[in-house]
């Protein structure tokens, strides 16, 4: 039988802030693959803009803790499409 899983997530634009391309909040939460072992976890993500917040905790499916992270979104910088690319 094949494994289900699921995720959900959302985004908030602010039409005051012109954040059409840039939403105010955005949340996810769900099944994914983990790009560093290729296996399925658990994710929570929380980037909201409007309160300087970056949350993000990755779980392995029993619950064991991959990665938390808890900080400022001023300081969340380097990571993603931020990251300094190196020439190779």
């Amino acid at each position: 039988m094949p494994e289900i899983h699921e995720s959900i997530g959302f985004k908030a634009k602010d039409k005051t802030k012109n954040s059409r391309k840039n939403p105010v909040l955005d949340v996810f939460q769900g099944d994914e693959i983990y790009k560093r072992t290729g296996e399925w976890v658990n994710k929570e993500r929380e980037i909201d803009k409007t309160n300087n917040r970056y949350y993000e905790i990755v779980k392995t499916l029993d619950g064991k803790i991959l990665h938390h992270c808890d900080e400022k979104l001023t300081d969340h910088q380097g990571h993603g499409s931020a990251k300094i690319k190196s020439k190779k």
